[in-house]
């Protein structure tokens, strides 16, 4: 049975013969994934996509010393080399003026397709016909977050809705353009990276992320099923109050980073039989303990509660040095995962 199989079974709750694996090479993974979220050829960020100290960039963030680039229109940072760093000055930050210009200069492209490798996506997916296909695409949510900056949006909710709803619906339109193209090509799933959670709840009010951001997900999903492809949403922190929502528009697949700050037994109860769970053991409450036997007691505990006939795909997450953790701790999870070691 091939990969695309297994995974595709795990996902319709089908019987598969093992949970799915997303494991970092060179262990064993079912997928194989592609970067569409960025078009490579628009061409006012071309001179600023690599890392680097850009004195003119750099003007623009006094007090920044650390290496920026510019990403749709958005000046990021980071420091020492390490991550895909964040975003310091955004193109929106300092008020909507110019937002019909961002849309043109930075969504109205992704709708064109001379913006994309039409060869390379060919060639990539000619080749992993025996693997689940995803790919990334324009994100819902961190767009606006990083054009407005974060604390800007977190006041438009409240104070700017129309102006945010309409550059959600603008993101929305850019990422349907993308599963059209990703569609031809034969391309399973995608995902979007949609941060919504502290530690302990959502950082807007649920109603807000109602009025503004439901229907444009709704939309985008109900799109991707129309075509057969399955929509992966990774969130960070606590979202247990809008899980319900995601799930009656159609998520097939949470990617948690942190999925011990659940509660295993609620969160599986929810998603059984509708929504599948993708995640490695938890990177902040349970591999930096760095103890072996809790950590495989843990990662059987993940495979006891949410693999029921699928709903379970046992993954890495992609830098484990970036976050201080040794690939050791995560190999001792995915000892369990894979069966090679029973845990206690």
């Amino acid at each position: 049975m091939t990969s695309r199989e297994i995974i595709r079974r795990v996902l319709e709750f089908d019987n598969p013969p093992r949970v799915g694996y997303s494991f970092n090479a060179p262990n064993q993974s079912d997928f194989s994934g592609f970067w569409l979220a960025a078009a490579p050829k628009i061409t006012a960020d071309n001179p600023y996509r690599e890392w680097g100290h850009y004195p003119e960039l750099l003007e623009k963030v006094p007090g920044f010393t650390g290496e920026v680039r510019r990403q749709d229109g958005n000046i990021f940072g980071r420091v020492n080399q390490k991550t895909a760093g964040q975003c310091i000055r955004g193109f929106l930050e300092d008020g909507w003026e110019n937002l019909d210009r961002y849309i043109e200069l930075y969504l109205s492209p992704f709708h064109r397709e001379d913006n994309y490798d039409l060869e390379k996506i060919q060639s990539w997916t000619e080749k992993n016909r025996d693997k689940f296909t995803l790919s990334s695409i324009v994100s819902l949510q961190a767009a606006a977050r990083d054009a407005r900056k974060i604390d800007n949006m977190l006041a438009d909710t409240i104070t700017e809705t129309e102006n945010l709803k309409y550059l959600v619906n603008a993101c929305t339109d850019a990422a349907i353009c993308q599963t059209e193209i990703l569609h031809r090509f034969g391309v399973d799933c995608v995902m979007i990276c949609d941060d919504w959670g502290l530690q302990d709840r959502l950082y807007i009010n649920p109603e807000s992320w109602r009025e503004i951001w439901k229907g444009a997900y709704a939309r985008l999903i109900r799109r991707l099923h129309e075509q057969g492809m399955k929509f992966f949403l990774h969130s960070c922190g606590m979202i247990r109050s809008i899980i319900d929502d995601l799930i009656e528009i159609g998520v097939d697949v949470f990617q948690f980073d942190q999925p011990a700050i659940y509660n295993y037994d609620d969160l599986s109860g929810v998603m059984r039989g509708k929504a599948t769970l993708y995640s490695q053991a938890d990177i902040q409450n349970v591999l930096p303990k760095a103890d072996k036997k809790f950590i495989q007691a843990e990662a059987k505990r993940m495979m006891d509660v949410f693999h029921h006939n699928g709903g379970f795909i046992a993954r890495d997450y992609a830098n484990y040095a970036d976050i201080n953790i040794k690939d050791e701790w995560a190999a001792w999870a995915r000892e369990v995962f894979t069966g090679t070691v029973i845990a206690a």
